[in-house]
């Protein structure tokens, strides 16, 4: 747009130059000149189509600036949502957190008696009587309990690395610009 002003008022000032040496030279060679009215009037219609391209140039460049501030505009509300977004993210996290710990503190204060009350009901001991007997099959209890352990561990170590590598794969597709929905909370 501001080529076209500029070509504008460039075009104009040179039409009103050129009208200026024609009539310069109609009067060298003896030729009637335009009338004094018709060279107002030329000079006139002239300035009027100069002030309008330079009104044309300043309409365009306030639609410009209104269009800058609107854009801006959009971009602070799209701010304003990411950052709602990341405060519902922050809050779901944290009632997580919370009900794991939970979940921590009552696992730690009831393994222990579940652990000895475990042991005692396994038959490994006999406390009938006042003599305490320990059955020959006692480390079949440690045996099994040990392998369930490693078990549940390698269960456990393997979801880690899968869940480890989708996170991954999320973030590379959102940093190829792939656009994935946002979660509902």
């Amino acid at each position: 747009m501001e080529h076209v002003t500029e070509f504008e008022r460039t075009w104009g000032a040179f039409c009103k130059d050129t009208l200026s040496v024609l009539e310069t030279l109609r009067l060298e060679r003896g030729l009637q000149g335009l009338s004094k009215r018709e060279t107002v009037q030329t000079a006139q219609c002239m300035d009027y189509h100069l002030n309008l391209s330079q009104m044309r140039k300043t309409q365009a460049l306030a639609l410009q600036k209104r269009v800058q501030l609107q854009i801006n505009v959009l971009y602070s509300l799209i701010s304003q949502r990411d950052s709602k977004v990341n405060l519902l993210l922050v809050k779901a996290a944290k009632r997580d957190s919370t009900a794991m710990k939970t979940i921590s503190i009552l696992t730690l204060v009831f393994l222990p008696g579940a652990f000895i009350a475990s042991i005692f009901s396994a038959g490994i001991f006999d406390l009938q009587g006042s003599a305490v007997n320990i059955s020959r099959m006692w480390w079949a209890y440690f045996v099994v309990a040990g392998c369930l352990t490693l078990v549940t561990v390698a269960l456990w170590f393997w979801y880690m690395r899968w869940r480890s590598a989708e996170d991954r794969r999320e973030e590379n597709a959102l940093q190829e610009g792939g656009e994935r929905e946002l979660p509902q909370i």
